[in-house]
């Protein structure tokens, strides 16, 4: 009875010192690759903070011709895009170092904007000369606010812009990608490769893929993703209401 326990217990420190080896290292591999796709799409995304405006009808855009139109504010940090409530993009900028809003045409009454505010918005350049700019503080006749900015919400959203910047970095020197596969979260025994395709399969990375030794084991994951593209020769591409479609690959081995 002593000696069958003896084998027993034998049997179990047998398995409890063998069973790790055979499972971790896949485990592991499943792991990484889960927090590689969390870590990678964290990477390419930014902010993108919405506000709501609505001016005042005394400084509609029969007032006022020019459609110029500056307000001051600190409510907004970042570069911008405007649109209004049909969807049309308006010529606007904000100068973050003077917190000067323009827009280049005013909403007559009750029409409103929505602006989209983002460190990866590709800013309009100068727009409006100083003559044509009318500047809305405040009414002259109630001395109120002559506009209503609201904050509305905050989302995270992929950009191009992002998806490139990480691009750069995958494709520099060894040691700058030994950095970026760290700063990623990747084990330093395990190496990686990723492509973000657009909706008709065009990659956006283009990224050769590195031969890999037949005996590693191969991971890879591909999941649907939504991005802002990048701002067309017209001002237009990068709308977060209109987001393009692609796929995020990934590689680990």
């Amino acid at each position: 009875m002593i000696s069958f326990a003896i084998f027993i217990g034998f049997l179990v420190l047998i398995y409890a010192a063998v069973e790790p080896v055979i499972t971790k290292p896949v485990g592991n591999k499943q792991y990484s690759i889960e927090s590689l796709k969390t870590n990678l799409i964290k990477n390419i995304s930014a902010d993108v903070k919405r506000y709501s405006l609505s001016i005042d009808e005394s400084y509609n855009g029969d007032n006022y011709p020019s459609g110029c139109l500056k307000i001051i504010t600190n409510q907004i940090q970042n570069n911008i895009i405007v649109k209004d409530e049909q969807g049309n993009f308006i010529e606007s900028k904000y100068d973050k170092t003077k917190n000067e809003l323009i827009i280049k045409e005013v909403p007559g009454k009750n029409e409103k904007y929505f602006i989209y505010s983002s460190g990866e918005f590709e800013q309009d350049k100068a727009i409006c000369s100083n003559k044509e700019i009318v500047s809305c503080s405040s009414n002259p006749a109630s001395n109120e606010p002559c506009y209503n900015l609201k904050f509305k919400d905050s989302k995270k959203h992929i950009f191009q812009s992002r998806i490139e910047a990480l691009k750069n970095a995958y494709g520099q020197s060894e040691s700058q990608k030994t950095a970026l596969r760290k700063s990623l979260g990747i084990p330093e025994r395990n190496w990686f490769w990723f492509d973000v395709t657009d909706e008709e399969g065009n990659s956006i990375t283009d990224i050769s893929e590195p031969e890999i030794p037949e005996e590693m084991n191969v991971y890879a994951k591909q999941i649907p993703i939504t991005y802002i593209g990048k701002k067309n020769e017209n001002g237009e591409g990068q709308d977060p209401e209109n987001e393009k479609k692609g796929f995020l690959t990934i590689k680990l081995w």
